[in-house]
């Protein structure tokens, strides 16, 4: 088998961002070597949506969990790239000679096994020992790949402590502006709650409180292009029931010009999750400069709060009025490192120094 520098493999049946990575490095215009990398995916719907790039290929398993994917193409490769950990448990399994080759780029659902409030001692002992372990195998990592946001470095340290971190950003270049929107005084209030369609974003939880004013003029989307068919039936059932006529559900998945287009229209945002995630959505909504309510325990609570830029939180809700929930925010600062977006071309630079430093280190080891 052909021996690469880079091998990525792209761990969840996805094509949000696997597609941004693919493209990206497979367009000339960018810089990047394409037969210098090759893409594995153990899921077809990926592989068919990529494999005309020539360097995606699909690896043939029934369990596209398995760590074997992984112990199989790491002797091909100079460096792995795990894109997300589909599992923390069987990833415990790859062999010791690999990892000190491995980035592993976290997608903040797999920082580790989460705590949940309540849950059974017994559970809870486990999850505290798989993390335990899960946290030693990391630190054999040659790095942890996070987004441009500060979230994710608190999201690590929280769990992994010391570790090194590199840019890893899953980027498209917008080649239509989106024509930005703020609401008039006749017009409705746009209110955005969450991203997708899993319990995380707390659809109901939000929708509850803000049924005080659902006799003003408002408009709530909840943008479901894809999540959990069972969650996702059970908010379309309340909103059905408690919310006639007031929200629109968004199933369709946007490209990502249209989806800047449709935020750029919003004027409220909430993320009402407690761990780091929805970290593109909150980073483009705040750069357009849109009022977003955050959970009061949750992480981006907490780095919003470090870095002195303005928010609400959920609860905030309970006592405010219609005119103070229509209030925009004031926003002291030009720019709020670690939170507003960076250009298009920094991410892509990004990119190319971390590739420049392994290549490096690959020199040396030879």
């Amino acid at each position: 088998m052909q021996h690469y520098k880079y091998i990525h493999f792209l761990g969840c049946n996805e094509l949000k961002f696997s597609s941004r990575l693919v493209k990206m490095v497979n367009n000339p215009e960018y810089g990047f070597k394409k037969n210098d990398h090759l893409f594995v995916t153990p899921y077809k719907k990926v592989y068919d949506a990529l494999c005309f790039y020539g360097n995606v290929v699909l690896w043939n398993t029934l369990n596209p969990r398995s760590v074997q994917m992984i112990n199989f193409y790491a002797p091909f490769g100079d460096w792995l790239f795990l894109h997300s950990v589909p599992s923390v448990i069987r990833f415990l399994l790859i062999k010791r000679k690999h990892q000190k080759k491995i980035i592993w780029r976290t997608w903040g659902h797999d920082a580790g096994l989460r705590y949940v409030k309540g849950e059974r001692i017994l559970k809870r002992i486990i999850k505290i020992i798989l993390n335990f372990l899960w946290c030693r195998e990391v630190h054999r990592f040659y790095a942890v790949g996070v987004s441009s946001s500060y979230i994710d470095l608190l999201d690590i340290k929280r769990y992994y402590g010391n570790v090194k971190t590199v840019p890893i950003p899953y980027v498209e270049k917008v080649t239509k502006e989106p024509k930005f929107h703020s609401s008039e005084e006749n017009e409705s209030l746009n209110i955005m709650v969450g991203h997708f369609g899993f319990v995380t974003d707390n659809h109901i939880g939000v929708l509850e409180k803000l049924k005080r004013f659902k006799n003003e003029k408002v408009c709530i989307y909840l943008v479901f292009s894809y999540g959990e068919a069972t969650y996702m039936k059970k908010v379309i059932d309340y909103v059905n029931i408690n919310w006639p006529q007031k929200v629109k559900i968004i199933t369709e998945f946007m490209p990502l010009a249209e989806y800047e287009n449709f935020c750029s229209k919003m004027d409220i945002a909430f993320f009402d999750g407690v761990h780091s995630y929805a970290i593109g959505n909150v980073s483009m909504l705040f750069s357009m400069r849109k009022k977003i309510f955050l959970n009061r325990d949750g992480l981006w609570h907490k780095a919003f709060t470090d870095k002195g830029a303005p928010h609400l939180c959920t609860d905030e809700l309970d006592t405010m009025s219609f005119e103070q929930l229509k209030e925009p925010l004031i926003f002291k600062k030009e720019r709020y490192e670690g939170l507003d977006r960076i250009p298009f071309e920094e991410h892509i630079n990004n990119w190319k120094n971390l590739l420049e430093e392994l290549d490096k280190k690959s020199c040396n080891r030879k």
